[in-house]
């Protein structure tokens, strides 16, 4: 078979770009089409930058972990991208690097604990300085977000870092952030109470549970945006779905049958939503007995939660503090699926204080086996071949 002729993509028809652009959702993407060729490059606009819209907190705090004095406070959403990267020249022997990182409005980004919003990566003395994206197939597996707390010092805004791990647990957002659209919604989960930002209105509105239909202590403990849709997940295993629209709540599930209460995590799995439960005991903290997790999914059609007996298959999932996702085994040499990447707490308080840290180490438990396992690839460590790419690179840093 002979070589395949060399395209010449300058040629393409102007009004072709323009439909082009609007299918890359990724801002990556744009950046790896506008480096083409110098048509493409003039043709397509620069990806938008980081979403940061300004949120003012018209609500006060929770007593016990009461707001600073300063008298210009606010919020800004702070977007993740957790990436699959490898070589172009990649076989079946080489190792996917997954990577959590938050970039800035200086095309550089800043690598960020895979699972945890509380703690450092745990391999940044290994990393490049630089990394040339357009070197690498880079697919972006997904996207999560943040609200960090700000304040205005003397014409200077700070980051008031003491505060913002408390304030909230979890954040899902609509869409990417835009002036223009009015449909653009964040729910925010804080001391297990739900709140909604909307840009239509550009105000906080506190979610009030329903006494009719929610038991008193049942709290809210996870949210999710999955499919276009903002669910709620309760202690008890309830889960609402809410309609930004008309601030609506419409309960999907009954109580569930978990036995003994553990940790409760709402995960997007292609087109299922699925609810994983972490059991393990108060006094075998720090160690691995007595850990064990269940998956359910959710059968719209019985409204109810149906135990996954066969696991997870081809699926792998990862639980964080403050995001959870999901994503195929084949795209990651040397994994198998079925298995559940989490971040192992050796503290029983969820309030992470000087005296008392969680764990650094990124666990994995299998679930045909029922058991933690060793000896798996650490895919969100730097590879090998990564050693060999390290420049300063011109577009995109790292």
């Amino acid at each position: 078979m002979g070589s395949v002729p060399a395209r010449d993509w300058g040629s393409l028809p102007k009004d072709v770009l323009p439909l082009i652009s609007k299918k890359l959702y990724s801002g990556h993407y744009t950046r790896q089409v506008r480096a083409v060729c110098h048509h493409f490059k003039f043709s397509i606009p620069n990806p938008p930058r980081p979403p940061n819209p300004r949120l003012d907190l018209p609500y006060p705090f929770p007593v016990e972990y009461p707001s600073t004095s300063f008298p210009d406070e606010f919020y800004v959403l702070v977007e993740s991208k957790i990436y699959a990267i490898e070589p172009h020249n990649a076989d079946e022997t080489t190792r996917t690097w997954m990577v959590k990182v938050q970039e800035s409005h200086t095309d550089r980004v800043q690598v960020e604990h895979p699972l945890s919003r509380f703690l450092p990566p745990p391999f940044a003395d290994n990393l490049p300085n630089a990394l040339n994206l357009l070197d690498f197939r880079v697919v972006e597996v997904d996207k999560k977000y943040r609200l960090q707390h700000f304040s205005g010092i003397e014409g200077k805004i700070l980051p008031v870092s003491n505060t913002e791990p408390i304030s909230f647990k979890k954040v899902a957002v609509t869409t990417c952030y835009s002036q223009d659209d009015d449909k653009f919604t964040i729910l925010a989960l804080f001391n297990y109470k739900l709140a909604l930002w909307r840009n239509v209105d550009k105000d906080w509105i506190i979610i009030e549970r329903d006494p009719d239909k929610f038991e008193r202590h049942d709290v809210f403990v996870d949210i999710l945006y999955h499919n276009q849709t903002f669910y709620a997940l309760t202690m008890s295993g309830i889960v609402t779905r809410i309609d930004a629209e008309t601030l609506t709540f419409y309960k999907i599930t009954q109580p569930a049958q978990f036995g003994n209460k553990g940790i409760l995590h709402l995960v997007g799995s292609l087109n299922d939503l699925l609810l994983v439960v972490k059991y393990q005991s108060w006094f075998e903290l720090g160690t691995y007995d007595g850990l064990s997790f269940k998956v359910y999914r959710l059968d719209m059609r019985r409204l109810s939660w149906i135990r996954m007996e066969s696991g997870l298959e081809d699926r792998i999932l990862f639980l964080g503090d403050d995001c959870s996702y999901s994503v195929s085994a084949k795209e990651f040499h040397g994994c198998r699926g079925n298995c559940i990447y989490f971040h192992h707490f050796k503290c029983s308080s969820f309030v992470i204080t000087k005296n008392v840290q969680p764990s650094k180490k990124i666990s994995v438990y299998d679930l045909t086996e029922g058991a933690v396992v060793e000896g798996f690839p650490e895919i969100f460590s730097p590879p090998p071949w990564l050693e060999h790419h390290s420049m300063s690179a011109p577009r995109h840093q790292m």
